[in-house]
Order: structure tokens, then C-alpha cells, then sequence
């Protein structure tokens, strides 16, 4: 059983855990006391507060955490190059190690550019969908 994989998820989590904890944090900030509270005096237990009122605010922050992770995962070159540098036999190639390995190490230039593009699209999905997430955000903060 290979380790490769394994290592390079727990090196990820070690890397992003941070960022989503603090967007995490600002989010449960963002949570309206007075909602809490209302929740409580109404005999909601902590846990069904937790469930009706924070979980529901958190969504839209989570959104995003998910979607900036995502594009910052298909970006990232260098701890798996470094780590492995593509694995043994190749097990820990990731989309963009494999277009790099493409174009600079078999020098099958077109596939590689076929490779980019193709993640490019998928970054601008991704990227549209952020777009779409913070402006969701934006109009129920103006609602409210």
C-alpha cells in the first residue's frame, strides 16, 4: 500500500486547516447574539441551537472556504513536486504536476496546452461559483 497519497493529504491539511479555522471563526462571529438567545429562551437546547441558528450562517462562509480551497488545490505544484516529484510510478501526480511533466519532461507541448485549458475551464467554474457565493452573500446582507 502506497504512502504517497496519504502523506500529501496530511501535508495539505496542515497547510489549509489554519485558513479554514479563521474563516470558520469569522464566520461564528457573524452570527447574530440576539438570534442565540432568542433560540435559548425559547427552550432550544444547545445543540438545537447550534443546528437552527449557527449551521444555518455558517453555509455561506462555508462556501467559500470550499471553493478557495479548491482552486488553491488545483494550484498547488510545489509540495507534491517537492515531496515526490511525481511519485512512484507517477501514484501522486496531480493534474497540475502531470501538465508540468508534460510539457517539460516529454515535451508534448500540445497535450499539456489541451491539459491547461481544460483546467483553466474548471478554475473559471470554480471561480464563477465564488462569484455567485459572495454575491448571495451580499444580498442577504442587504435584506436583512
Amino acid at each position: 500500500v502506497s504512502t504517497v497519497l496519504p502523506s500529501l493529504i496530511v501535508v495539505n491539511i496542515w497547510r489549509e486547516f489554519p485558513f479554514a479555522m479563521i474563516m470558520m471563526m469569522a464566520g461564528l462571529q457573524t452570527v447574530p447574539e440576539q438570534l442565540l438567545r432568542a433560540a435559548q429562551v425559547d427552550g432550544a437546547s444547545a445543540w438545537q441551537r447550534f443546528w437552527h441558528v449557527t449551521f444555518p450562517h455558517l453555509r455561506n462562509v462555508s462556501t467559500v472556504t470550499i471553493l478557495l480551497l479548491a482552486v488553491a488545490n488545483f494550484n498547488s505544484f510545489i509540495i507534491p513536486w517537492i515531496m515526490t516529484g511525481g511519485g512512484p510510478s507517477n501514484a501522486s501526480h496531480i493534474w497540475i504536476t502531470h501538465i508540468y511533466e508534460l510539457a517539460f519532461g516529454r515535451q508534448r507541448w500540445g497535450v499539456a496546452s489541451a491539459y491547461s485549458v481544460l483546467l483553466f475551464l474548471t478554475l473559471m467554474t470554480l471561480g464563477y461559483f465564488y462569484v455567485r457565493a459572495l454575491s448571495g452573500n451580499e444580498r442577504q446582507e442587504g435584506s436583512a
